[in-house]
């Protein structure tokens, strides 16, 4: 479930969980009486599980303070230097703009030749990482099996995993594992051209 189809629906506490923005806001608040609220929407109207819910509340509020952090560490790297390495270049984005717990993978996995696209926290309790080329039919049956092995979900153009219960630590470390366990493609991402990319490296050029 990413959106609702419904019309605007405020609930007692003030919240229109039509809107998956204030679905966010509320399951980080620290307000009992909107969790109660979102609980009882995504349970009955998202047909999700109360544990469902708890491990959404643990990932948005993880994820949150994570999104802080980059912040801080993005605005220090732009004062310290703001050129784009070639590896930034390529992907479109500084290093320090990628989650932390899914850095290195996205590192490793463009070196071996994989365009991805976006990569971090995705729905509700998920990590996730797109690629702008399919990905699924590449991979052979060994590969898919040990993929299944790590828990990942193997889609035709992402890779994804519930975070539900991990620290940022265990979910670098499956991320990483998945990383190593896919093939070598033998050679470079090709450069990510989406428009945040494009926008980037007009923004601060470099990386050429």
């Amino acid at each position: 479930m990413t959106k609702y189809d419904r019309p605007p629906q405020p609930t007692e506490a003030g919240d229109d969980f039509t809107n998956i923005d204030a679905v966010d806001e509320a399951l980080a608040s620290d307000d009992a009486k909107r969790v109660a609220a979102v609980r009882a929407w995504l349970t009955t109207r998202g047909g999700m599980t109360d544990r469902e819910v708890d491990a959404s509340i643990a990932t948005e509020r993880l994820r949150r303070s994570v999104h802080d952090a980059m912040r801080i560490e993005h605005g220090a790297r732009i004062a310290r230097d703001p050129k784009p390495t070639p590896e930034e270049w390529s992907m479109g984005a500084f290093v320090e703009s990628v989650e932390p717990q899914v850095r290195q993978a996205v590192r490793t996995l463009r070196r071996k030749g994989y365009n991805t696209m976006s990569s971090g926290f995705w729905g509700f309790h998920y990590q996730s990482t797109r690629f702008a080329e399919p990905v699924r039919d590449a991979l052979d049956a060994e590969t898919l099996q040990r993929l299944a092995e790590l828990g990942a979900e193997v889609h035709e153009q992402s890779i994804r995993f519930s975070c539900a219960q991990q620290d940022l630590a265990q979910i670098a470390e499956r991320w990483n594992a998945i990383a190593d366990v896919l093939p070598d493609l033998g050679r470079p991402a090709s450069d990510t051209d989406h428009g945040a990319a494009q926008t980037f490296r007009q923004r601060y050029g470099g990386g050429v």
